[in-house]
């Protein structure tokens, strides 16, 4: 974004920030929590009954929807009726 104002920045030379109020300088409100959205992980599946691999993602340890795999008691297993869980790699 491209700065319309005419009035030079004038550079104080300060570079720590104690005493700065961080909230305002970011835009937050007071005691507004800072909210991190946890990032997906892609695994590698691969069904030991019919030997489908598939890319599959995985948020916080809990499977992500996906159509033809699904998750029971921490395994993942696809849907091609195999009785063993998918093997998974990173």
């Amino acid at each position: 974004m491209v700065s319309t104002s005419t009035k030079p920045i004038k550079w104080t030379g300060r570079t720590d920030l104690s005493g700065v109020d961080l909230d305002k300088l970011f835009g937050r409100t007071r005691n507004q929590p800072v909210h991190f959205e946890p990032e997906p992980i892609d695994v590698l599946a691969q069904c030991p009954k019919c030997k489908t691999v598939e890319t599959l993602q995985l948020l916080e340890g809990k499977l992500m929807r996906s159509r033809k795999f699904f998750e029971t008691d921490g395994k993942v297993y696809h849907d091609c009726g195999s009785s063993l869980p998918c093997r998974l790699h990173k």
